[in-house]
């Protein structure tokens, strides 16, 4: 499994941590790439709660990616 952190926290978008909500989840111009994979998107503080998203198809993500 492949793990994609972003910068947010629960003072964002709390309601995945508190009863696992879904959300969207997308890449900007995603459309336009190719090789998606299956990909789990947490926060960089993992002790604040779950992930924001299991099991996602998304693009590749690069270090340092702006979304």
């Amino acid at each position: 499994m492949q793990y994609v952190g972003v910068a947010t926290g629960m003072n964002s978008l709390i309601r995945p941590a508190l009863y696992g909500a879904y959300h969207d989840i997308d890449k900007p111009h995603a459309a336009r790439q190719t090789g998606h994979e299956l990909v789990t998107v947490v926060r960089t503080d993992l002790r604040t709660g779950g992930p924001l998203g299991s099991d996602r198809l998304l693009p590749p993500a690069k270090e340092n990616d702006v979304c």
